[in-house]
């Protein structure tokens, strides 16, 4: 309760502290510095202030609570967790954006209205002279030092007070028809309280202090002396406040804002680490809240990229990914010297007819899952699965020196976990699965393809033709892995301990005019 209390309060509290610290500024300077020179007239002079003043602060305190009536409505709302009208919403946040320039408008009226009534009342009543100019400089001067207070209490007090509640997720720049604290204002008002308002007092009181025409010397020196030591008393003690108020003024400014450029600091580093989670608590419309919503806004841009980007990489190869999203795929394609693998199980349209639909799904993602290892860990790139078959490519989109190499390593170790996982199908009591395994090197248009919505990272050519029809001729010569002469020829055979090739001679292949000399790959010879 206590702390709802404040938040609604807290702004008119903040200014009402200022004006008193203003009225008890005033009360030191009045009787340290500028005097009136008969009783009459200082008599006028307070009594016209202390009637003025509890009038002027009861106007004061009407006119700045109808002003925050929105804001105490929808801080009302809130805390009661209850629907508001986005009008009012709007409203409210427009008016505590600016209601530090309001109240400091509103405090310089009434300073300023006391300055100008102070004289008159004194003037009225039959008394004149140049103190009625040292009057009016005096109030306006001690207006000035209440405004430059509020300046910074207020500044502070927007910034943790009620606008985290009205601004949960920021975004205080993009509300219309507000006011900016700006940086530099900052630092010209802190110039104005720690450097020119001393000055100026000091200046003031050795001019202000006002002593009587006395003909009698002795006299004369002794009121000369008791002035002095009332002028020198008023300096000490001017000094102590200045120096006291300039420690308070710096700290505002600094904290106000260090601690924001920590908290973005804090949270960029977040970010170069990956982590994109939290925001900056904005609480201010200036340029360093602008400067942390625009970060929060980045983050979150950046989140939904990589949440775009792992989705993307679960329908593409990441190598694809990486090189789709980087721009280096040329859309027009690139000629690149590759291997290509087609796999095929053999077999599988009459095992559909034998299974539930669910249990058809699991028994191929489980193939897919150990090829797609296979040729993965071998430096491959899945680039389709279609239907029952597997097209990769070794040596795109990222170059790959020994394509071939890595290509019938992936064959082999194909076999391998096909083998591996047939075991576990006949613990199931699931039939074993078969495959054939087609590959092929050479030269072939890479490129990202398709409609302007739907885009495919795919390979045309006679190398892709070959690679497939090589896949097929498995049934022909009772094989499971083929791989053409061009592939061979590239071949670390080194690497391929355990493994045999077998010449298969020329062979004609559909589609292809001259004849291709072909191996087939016995990985358990």
């Amino acid at each position: 309760m206590a702390s709802s209390f404040l938040t609604r309060n807290s702004m008119l509290a903040g200014n009402m502290a200022a004006n008193l610290a203003g009225i008890l500024i005033f009360k030191i300077l009045k009787n340290f510095g500028v005097s009136t020179p008969t009783e009459q007239a200082d008599l006028i002079y307070s009594q016209t202030l202390w009637a003025y003043l509890p009038c002027a602060l009861t106007l004061w305190f009407s006119i700045t609570l109808y002003y925050e009536l929105p804001i105490r409505s929808v801080l009302n709302k809130i805390l009661a967790k209850e629907k508001i009208d986005p009008a009012l919403k709007k409203k409210a946040r427009q008016r505590i954006l600016n209601e530090p320039f309001f109240l400091l408008s509103l405090d310089a009226f009434f300073w300023g209205f006391a300055a100008f009534l102070c004289p008159f009342v004194i003037l009225a009543n039959g008394i004149t002279g140049k103190f009625l100019l040292r009057i009016f400089c005096q109030i306006s001067f001690i207006g000035v030092i209440n405004v430059t207070i509020a300046f910074f209490i207020l500044e502070r007090i927007l910034r943790w007070g009620p606008i985290s509640l009205l601004f949960p997720k920021g975004g205080l720049y993009k509300t219309p028809g507000t006011l900016r604290i700006k940086i530099k204002t900052r630092l010209l008002a802190m110039l104005i309280g720690i450097n020119i308002i001393p000055l100026v007092t000091l200046f003031l009181m050795s001019k202000g202090t006002y002593t009587p025409e006395i003909s009698d010397p002795e006299l004369l020196v002794i009121r000369q002396a008791e002035m002095l030591l009332i002028y020198r008393r008023a300096v000490q003690l001017s000094i102590i406040s200045f120096l006291s108020l300039a420690f308070v003024i710096v700290f505002l400014v600094t904290t106000s804002l260090t601690r924001p450029f920590g908290n973005i600091i804090k949270r960029l580093k977040e970010i170069k680490k990956g982590n994109f989670e939290g925001k900056i608590n904005v609480l201010s419309n200036d340029e360093i809240g602008y400067t942390s919503d625009m970060i929060n806004e980045m983050a979150e841009g950046l989140k939904e990229r990589e949440l775009i980007k792992d989705a993307f990489g679960k329908y593409v190869a990441k190598e694809v990914r990486d090189e789709v999203l980087s721009g280096r795929i040329p859309l027009d394609g690139e000629q690149k010297e590759v291997t290509v693998l087609f796999s095929d199980l053999r077999d599988f349209t009459p095992m559909i007819e034998q299974y539930e639909p669910k249990e058809s799904v699991r028994l191929m993602n489980l193939y897919f899952k150990e090829m797609a290892w296979a040729i993965q860990e071998n430096n491959g790139l899945v680039l389709q699965f279609i239907g029952d078959e597997i097209y990769a490519v070794f040596g795109a989109p990222i170059y790959d020196e020994h394509h071939s190499t890595h290509a019938v390593k992936a064959a082999i170790s194909m076999e391998q976990r096909l083998g591996n996982l047939n075991l576990e199908l006949e613990e199931q009591n699931l039939p074993a699965l078969e495959h054939g395994i087609g590959i092929h090197s050479g030269n072939a248009l890479a490129a990202n393809m398709g409609s302007p919505d739907r885009m495919s990272y795919l390979l045309v050519g006679n190398t892709v033709n070959i690679a497939s029809r090589l896949q097929g001729l498995n049934k022909e010569f009772q094989t499971r892995t083929i791989l053409s002469q061009a592939t061979y020829d590239e071949l670390d055979v080194g690497q391929m301990e355990g493994s045999q090739f077998l010449s298969l001679g020329p062979v004609a292949v559909k589609g292809i005019k001259e004849k291709i000399n072909m191996f087939s790959l016995d990985v358990n010879g």
